[in-house]
């Protein structure tokens, strides 16, 4: 009764029919694409180029950059600093840290990656990578100085660019 889809052939006109019927895949597509989603991805150099560098585009890897040129975000996390227009800053030893972390525990995420797909299978371990990075991106958000915000920078990393290389 109702839609009955022809799973032999693409049928892109009816994609949410499917996807309402194939409700679990629906689920687990999203539960994995969560870290993604968050993280964001490889871009080509340029246009015109088919190589790729380490250029991410995503809430984790932009989000220091860009919240530290936000005035309500420098007060919360900088130093007092009389000739910034906010009258703080965030010190460049505090943001480099950031990006240190995050580097640190994408190094870390890597070997624990791989260690843990010969054990659990590659499913498994994507979909632990996608909590790890929500949780990360939770704990980035909720946090209210500078050291919990650095190591939300590490609990993001550790799966963050490991769970995107699968």
């Amino acid at each position: 009764m109702g839609f009955q889809p022809n799973w032999n052939e693409v049928q892109p006109e009816h994609k949410w029919n499917i996807l309402l019927k194939q409700k679990r895949f629906l689920l687990w597509a999203i539960y994995t694409s969560v870290g993604g989603m968050m993280l964001g991805t490889f871009l080509p150099s340029n246009a015109f180029s088919s190589t790729y560098n380490l250029t991410w585009q995503g809430y984790d890897f932009s989000v220091a950059g860009t919240a530290t040129a936000m005035p309500a975000f420098q007060r919360q996390m900088g130093e007092v600093f009389p000739s910034q227009p906010s009258g703080y800053l965030i010190p460049a030893r505090i943001q480099s840290g950031w990006f240190a972390a995050s580097a640190a525990g994408d190094a870390i995420g890597s070997i624990l990656a791989g260690l843990l797909l010969g054990w659990l299978g590659r499913k498994h371990v994507i979909g632990i990578g996608s909590v790890i990075t929500a949780v990360g991106v939770a704990m980035q958000v909720a946090s209210k100085n500078w050291h919990l915000f650095l190591a939300a920078r590490f609990v993001n990393g550790i799966f963050g660019l490991s769970s995107l290389l699968q």
